[in-house]
């Protein structure tokens, strides 16, 4: 219960406390990052003070009354309200029908409220919901979790970062399916709530975490109504039309919700029994809800998930999937989420950047990265037997891991150093280790699927291992996935050699090709996208004529037309209208690139900046960094991505943020001209370089070198473009100890560049260092043509025989 008395409330990634301060007449609530969770709490701080001030409209959330430094502390300042939670409410209250029923419907009201801006609340609970005075008024708090409705559905939970307070979330919160959070989600809780305040017991209970999210993935809670006899069976109608496993199941908007509620109160009688009436009649959505199954691709997801059961069961087995930009390749591969979360697996993601391709392993990396996070959030007893297995497996040459993916030092701990090994016998024994490695963490009792995304733009290392992958791995347990664009792998392309079966030996591989979407596809979409089982024939056939069944840019399509205004919702006839000649005849752009363009030059420009530098840093962008780079406060990025974009170019992922296509990251990055590109690529390298201490270089050597490198003709100072030669020294080295042999040497010969001609002269050492490398890493690539001129180089000037 929140007292007016002055003193801590609760504790955990943040610190509550109630106050009193001078500049205010009545208590207040403090929040504040606990120390030992500075940076999450801290971000999340900045979350809740914009959502809660964009919300400050709606009667019934707790108002954000400020931001404030607290004992050197950012701090949130938050309207005190003196009552009780819904849960101790309900312990401590024997509520009448009535009651019930009306604390139902101003909770159902609240939650509208915050749906009509937009905003989705993501940790509904019986403790996060106020009970204050006799007459029992309603007030939603916290909304550290709180993010803006995603309209195309992009916004994702990972399996190691669970929305909400587990007996309340929806399936599609826990990670383990398919599915994006939205409005859809928070109406499952309320179900979760509202069972609660009619029942006095949860739908699902178990101490068991991973019980709990079966439940919720799998099981049909059992009716309020047979919980509790005074239950009427309209509300527990009501309530399992919102437990619904499937969002397309549930009510579709927290309005239709409350008139359902509102007609249970209008026809309660005195002997607490409610006459009842079709639920969900007057549940409309109001804003296009793109169907989150796939269509038209039957088939292939047949063939995906036979290749997983055939991994499972029997051996290793890899699947290539290909087709154009937007065709779908990822949305398919992430129908795997749910039949590898049903065996107790693992789904490890990874993306090659199109602007990044110079760093060695970045796909797998991102992979391993997201990995070392799905453990780390598992239980203590868990983590351990995941450290001991990969521990025993790598042995003593654990460190050789730990080099090329830091992230695994959190998993398996500092590792001993291993003796130094040079060229192939180098690469021989990191890909052993990693073979080693996925070995253990692959298993037909928890398989493994590593997904490798837009293979178009892998990195030779990184193309070698996959190599090695194919022709060492045989055990169950393990399905390698990898997706590409077809249009930009001709027979020439690297990776033909994997996907061209070339490999005599190796688990098999296997390929599908994604097409564009038939006409009656894309009308079937339509039609289950604006809720309209007829009259969609001509507005399909305008859009697949314009997007030839690209499922990316049908969508862009429709959302652009709404945006223009040339189809609206009619809440009067609750249906969607529309004038097909007026959009015949609108000037709708022909390509997806030229329609993100127009929609990006819609946004303001201060968003527009933001994302162009957001852009310049990759495909996934933490906020600290963007801050950084950008001179802004956290807490204006952040206003700056939500402003509009939501759902439309960038997405929260792992507690970053990533752009929701890659055609969406380039359209962000041509806002500008080629030279202020470039600039932006200085300054990110710039502020990289500067936040790094020398301890920590060579883990993030290779982002840094990266944007140095594509700016470096800007460079006039001749101690900055000394500095970036050992830079890349740095990064040479690094790349040829992880048998990153031609990104070693681009980065050594960049090195070269950047020394001049007077270079053995003024700079001997460095000279030399950088021609002894090169050296090396040349011979490695069979270059031998180089590796003579560099011969003569060093023997010309070599100041000593040893050198």
């Amino acid at each position: 219960m929140e007292s007016a008395k002055k003193g801590r409330i609760h504790r955990g990634n943040s610190i509550i406390s109630i106050e009193v301060l001078p500049d205010y007449v009545q208590p207040v609530v403090i929040k504040k990052a606990s120390r030992s969770h500075a940076s999450p709490a801290i971000q999340s701080l900045e979350v809740e003070y914009e959502m809660t001030r964009a919300l400050d409209a709606v009667e019934g959330v707790r108002k954000a009354l400020g931001q404030q430094s607290i004992d050197d502390q950012p701090a949130l300042i938050l309207e005190y309200i003196e009552g009780e939670t819904l849960r101790d409410h309900i312990a401590s209250h024997a509520l009448g029908l009535r009651s019930r029923l009306e604390i139902a419907i101003a909770l159902t009201r609240i939650l509208a409220g915050i749906h009509r801006e937009n905003i989705i609340h993501l940790d509904l609970s019986s403790r996060n919901i106020l009970i204050a005075g006799e007459e029992r008024a309603v007030h939603l708090i916290d909304l550290s979790s709180a993010s803006r409705i995603d309209a195309d559905g992009h916004q994702k939970v990972q399996p190691d970062r669970i929305l909400g307070e587990l007996p309340y979330i929806a399936p599609e919160q826990t990670g383990r399916v398919n599915r994006a959070v939205d409005e859809r989600s928070d109406l499952y809780s309320l179900g979760v709530v509202l069972y609660e305040l009619m029942t006095r017991q949860l739908p699902f209970d178990s101490d068991d975490p991973a019980e709990l999210i079966h439940y919720h993935i799998a099981w049909i809670p059992v009716s309020p109504s047979r919980v509790s006899a005074e239950i009427p069976e309209v509300i527990s109608e009501i309530i399992l039309k919102l437990l619904s496993k499937q969002p397309e199941d549930r009510y579709q908007s927290a309005a239709g919700v409350l008139v359902d509620l509102e007609k249970c109160l209008q026809r309660l009688s005195p002997d607490g029994t409610i006459e009842g009436f079709p639920v969900g009649q007057a549940d409309h959505p109001g804003r296009v809800v793109y169907p989150r199954k796939l269509y038209g691709r039957e088939r292939e997801l047949k063939e995906l998930v036979s290749a997983f059961e055939g991994a499972c069961r029997e051996t290793s087995s890899m699947i290539f999937v290909s087709g154009y930009s937007g065709v779908g390749k990822t949305a398919l591969v992430e129908e795997l989420q749910r039949p590898v979360s049903e065996e107790r697996g693992h789904i490890l993601r990874g993306k090659f950047d199109q602007y990044l391709r110079t760093t060695p392993y970045s796909g797998v990396t991102q992979a391993l990265d997201g990995f070392v996070s799905q453990i780390l959030a598992e239980p203590e007893e868990s983590f351990g037997e995941w450290k001991e297995r990969i521990g025993s497996a790598v042995g003593d040459l654990g460190k050789v891991l730990t080099d090329v993916f830091p992230a695994m030092e959190r998993l398996i701990g500092v590792q001993p150093a291993v003796p130094l090994l040079e060229g192939h016998e180098a690469e021989n024994r990191f890909h052993y280790v990693f073979m080693k490695f996925l070995s253990a963490i692959a298993a037909e009792e928890r398989p493994l699927v590593l997904f490798l995304d837009d293979l178009q733009w892998i990195d030779a290392a990184s193309l070698r291992l996959l190599r090695a992958i194919r022709s060492d791995i045989d055990q169950p347990g393990l399905l390698v996935v990898g997706a590409y664009r077809d249009n930009e792998v001709d027979e020439s392309h690297p990776l033909m050699t994997v996907v061209g079966g070339r490999e005599e030996t190796g688990i098999p591989l296997q390929t599908l090709k994604l097409d564009d979407l038939q006409p009656e596809t894309v009308e079937t979409f339509l039609s289950d996208a604006l809720r309209a089982p007829h009259g969609v024939e001509d507005l399909s056939a305008v859009l697949y004529d314009k997007s030839h069944g690209n499922p990316f840019f049908v969508r862009r399509l429709l959302t652009s037309l709404r945006e223009q205004g040339r189809f609206r919702y009619d809440p009067k006839e609750h249906r969607w209208d529309w004038n097909i000649s007026d959009i015949r005849a609108a000037a709708v752009a022909d390509n997806v690139a030229d329609l993100l363009a127009k929609a990006l030059d819609r946004l303001p420009e201060e968003t527009r900046g933001i994302l162009t530098l957001a852009a310049c840093i990759g495909n996934r962008f933490e906020i600290a960094t963007l801050a950084k780079v950008s001179g802004l406060a956290e807490g204006e990025v952040i206003g700056l991505l939500a402003s509009g974009v939501s759902g439309q170019c960038v997405f929260q992922l792992d507690g970053a943020y990533a752009f929701v296509h890659d055609q969406v990251q380039q359209a962000a990055y041509d806002l500008i001209d080629a030279e202020s590109r470039t600039r932006k690529h200085l300054e990110i390298g710039r502020t990289l370089l500067a936040d790094t201490r020398e301890t920590e270089l060579e883990e993030r050597i290779f982002d840094i070198v990266a944007h140095f490198n594509l700016s470096a003709h800007l460079l006039a100072d001749r101690a900055e473009r000394l500095e970036l030669a050992r830079l890349n020294l740095v990064a040479g080295r690094k790349a040829r100890q992880t048998a990153a042999f031609a990104a070693s040497a681009a980065y050594l010969k960049q090195g070269l560049t950047l020394l001049g001609e007077s270079a053995w002269r003024d700079h001997y050492r460095l000279t030399l260092d950088v021609h002894s490398e090169l050296i090396e890493v040349c011979y490695l690539n069979i270059q031998y043509e180089e590796v003579e001129a560099l011969f003569d180089a060093i023997t010309e000037n070599a100041k000593q025989h040893v050198d």
